[in-house]
């Protein structure tokens, strides 16, 4: 699955790195599929802040 052009755009000026794997449902099981600690694996979720959304990215392993 490639990554969408809107989450492209959205990181533009944020240092990251893609990474390739399988396709997964839960942080948990991209943590597992890549055989690494659930600490630096992300979770996004989409909040609404009054009329706006905001896009926050937690550990895993919360």
């Amino acid at each position: 699955m490639s990554i969408p052009k809107k989450v492209v755009k959205f990181l533009a000026g944020v240092k990251h790195e893609p990474v390739k794997h399988r396709t997964v449902y839960t942080a948990y099981d991209k943590a597992a599929t890549l055989r690494i600690s659930q600490k630096i694996v992300g979770k996004t979720l989409v909040v609404k802040l009054d009329r706006e959304f905001a896009l926050a990215l937690i550990p895993a392993n919360k």
